[in-house]
């Protein structure tokens, strides 16, 4: 008679997943002095505002974060560098609560104003 076909399991490659974030309580963010301290010089000379948005990662119980810059608009100007610094130095997020656990994934965008 005719072979047999008999289907094997079904493979799926998976796609990029995007991480799960969570919700940031920031006990500490920095606010417009930092905004100073931190501007790109760059763009500060050529009197250029801009925006960053960063992936952050828990470090640990007092609210640590690493980041990493995901945009910033306009390019080439620093944003993206500068917000990962200042949020990596003077932001907290608050883990009192339980359900920012170390490890857990956040985003944020600063907008950069001169002012």
């Amino acid at each position: 008679g005719p072979p047999l076909i008999v289907p094997g399991p079904v493979v799926q490659t998976p796609g990029p997943v995007a991480p799960p974030y969570v919700t940031a309580r920031w006990t500490r963010f920095p606010g417009s002095n930092a905004l100073g301290q931190y501007y790109p010089a760059r763009a500060a000379n050529d009197e250029v505002e801009g925006a960053a948005t960063v992936e952050c990662t828990v470090l640990d119980k007092a609210g640590h974060v690493h980041c990493t810059a995901l945009s910033e608009i306009p390019g080439n100007y620093g944003f993206g560098k500068a917000t990962v610094q200042m949020v990596q130095d003077k932001g907290r997020v608050d883990t009192s609560q339980g359900d920012v656990k170390i490890g857990s994934i956040l985003r944020t965008t600063v907008k950069w104003k001169l002012g």
